[in-house]
């Protein structure tokens, strides 16, 4: 029976590891309408600039850039619709993949008079692209306004993302020209979470970072050290080397509330007690156990920094566990 809990409590220790260690699906929506040509008309009645292969070009530094061969990438070309005779993918992010994805994004053509759909290709990336099983990354390259009559306007659409996606997806709206840089727009992605509006995809990419194991305190003999949580990372990229992490606890015994910089894979923190060494070991028990919590504290500076990086942090707990004993230690005695 033993052996069995045993086996049961592992099983249940890799489930929750695999959970956090999700591979990554790039999903890049395409608005590849007329407009994006320049063979449409403005709302002062000039003509759409043509950005059709700056937007090629970005597209394929994106694909290009990850590093990641676990990636999949799936490109969804849409005007009045997800065009499926130019979608490409999911292939994995080898050399080998990146290159048929690349190719085909040259090589893709369209020349038909419609109108842009954007709440229909949306719609279906929720409903039939996002996998449970992997961080979903939402790429929406558009130039533009909704243009065919749908039963929600679009912002409404776009908060449909809170329903539909998990906590480890995002999405983000690459917004190309003046006219996609609708106000209304920006402030939907500002309350969707793991959203934003960005204007060059190129460099985005995600690297997740977790603080491992847990911290022991000894009253007695840690007294005034600096404590240490080590932090592991998970993808090959290179981190910034200017990312601080605020390390917060509040309880009736004590206090941590410190910004400190990770520096060789670990973060280093103090303590302060809210009593005195003697009155701590007549009222805590030999070990007891506390929640630390940790968060970036600096997020926009390093995505600024990065040119689009985001440092995701995951789990934010851990624990800590107070010991009201002395360590014991080794004594030798030597006769004479």
């Amino acid at each position: 029976m033993k052996k069995i809990i045993l086996f049961i409590i592992a099983l249940l220790f890799y489930s929750s590891i695999t959970a956090q260690s999700k591979n990554e699906r790039r999903i890049y929506l395409w608005d590849v309408s007329l407009s994006m040509k320049g063979r449409a008309k403005q709302a002062d009645g000039k003509p759409t600039p043509n950005i059709y292969d700056d937007v090629v070009k970005a597209l394929c530094e994106s694909v290009n850039n990850l590093l990641n061969e676990n990636t999949e990438i799936i490109v969804l070309p849409f005007y009045n619709g997800i065009d499926e005779s130019g979608k490409t993918g999911p292939l994995k992010a080898t050399k080998e993949g990146k290159s048929k994805i690349t190719d085909k994004i040259r090589n893709y053509s369209n020349n038909k008079v419609d109108y842009t759909n954007i709440c229909g290709a949306v719609t279906d990336v929720m409903n039939h692209y996002l996998d449970s099983d992997k961080r979903n990354i939402v790429f929406l390259f558009t130039d533009g306004q909704q243009e065919i009559p749908w039963n929600k306007p679009l912002p409404d659409v776009l908060r449909e993302w809170n329903f539909k996606a998990s906590a480890d997806d995002y999405f983000l709206y690459v917004m190309l020209t003046q006219d996609a840089k609708n106000a209304e727009i920006v402030e939907v992605f500002d309350s969707i979470p793991n959203g934003d509006v960005i204007q060059d995809a190129g460099n985005y990419n995600i690297i997740d970072i977790e603080p491992v194991g847990f911290v022991t305190y000894n009253i007695k003999d840690d007294k005034d050290k600096l404590k240490v949580v080590s932090v592991k990372q998970k993808q090959s990229d290179v981190l910034p080397s200017n990312i601080q992490i605020r390390v917060q606890s509040e309880t009736p015994y004590f206090t941590i509330n410190e910004v400190a910089t990770l520096k060789n894979n670990e973060v280093k923190f103090g303590i302060k007690f809210k009593q005195s060494f003697d009155k701590l070991r007549h009222s805590l028990p030999e070990k007891s156990d506390y929640i630390i919590y940790m968060e970036l504290a600096n997020a926009d500076e390093i995505k600024a920094q990065t040119k689009g990086s985001i440092i995701k942090l995951y789990p934010k707990e851990i624990k800590i566990e107070l010991i009201n004993k002395p360590e014991k230690t080794l004594r030798i005695h030597v006769k004479k």
